[in-house]
């Protein structure tokens, strides 16, 4: 097995990881240490693995010019479709107990959430992800100082967010709040998830050359080596 192939495994592991940590967190509700220290990763997770997956599979000049659309519809595909079927479904399986409990406003808000993408319930991950890609793939087109201007700047905006976000909601409507704050929610998942997919694009580059490095000390004056090196 190539170290590709074995990175692909390990990418499986982690995901595998991820989602049993992910179904154990909604069916237990424990509030133990360990879970609190689960809460901290088990999301981020995907997102890290995502970025480490863009750098493992894709050439950088054809990912970034010639098939980014076909890319992004292939993610909308994956993604969005999945989000919007079974948004659709919880919203018909819903509708006739809201209305004969009489609590039809939690059927519009659902709603409106699906519209906003803020999503039922854990829903929300599907499109968080999908703009996350596609504001990673923007943030790739720009120049490095830019970059990591932005990747500095992201997590300053992400708590002036909680901030604001804490004072709005003492200071209006609980209508108001939700129509304001839901599509503001899914902006700021959204930059978080890019950060952390540009994160894990950074360490497989990073894997790569520390991985290279060793295939230079290892190679010595291979004389194949040095072809495969400077002439490939």
């Amino acid at each position: 097995m190539n170290d590709n192939k074995q990175r692909i495994d390990f990418i499986d592991v982690a995901k595998g990881i991820g989602m049993f940590l992910i179904v154990w967190g909604h069916v237990s509700y424990l509030t133990t240490s360990i879970e609190t220290i689960f809460n901290t990763f088990k999301i981020t997770l995907f997102y890290v693995v995502s970025g480490i997956l863009i750098s493992v599979n894709l050439d950088n000049k054809k990912y970034l010019e010639s098939n980014q659309k076909e890319i992004m519809k292939h993610r909308f595909h994956r993604l969005m479709k999945p989000y919007y079927f079974y948004s659709f479904i919880t919203l018909v399986i819903s509708i006739v107990p809201y209305a004969v409990n009489k609590h039809m406003v939690l059927f519009y808000d659902d709603i409106y959430a699906t519209v906003t993408c803020r999503g039922i319930s854990t829903l929300w991950f599907l499109p968080t992800l999908y703009l996350g890609y596609y504001l990673f793939d923007k943030l790739k087109l720009l120049n490095k100082i830019a970059q990591y201007v932005l990747i500095i700047f992201i997590p300053i905006l992400c708590c002036l967010f909680i901030v604001c976000r804490g004072y709005f909601e003492k200071c209006t409507s609980v209508l108001l709040f939700k129509i304001v704050d839901y599509p503001l929610m899914v902006f700021v998942k959204s930059i978080i998830a890019c950060w952390f997919i540009y994160l894990g694009f950074c360490i497989q580059k990073l894997l790569y050359k520390i991985s290279l490095f060793g295939y230079i000390i290892v190679g010595g004056g291979n004389s194949s080596f040095k072809q495969f090196v400077f002439e490939s």
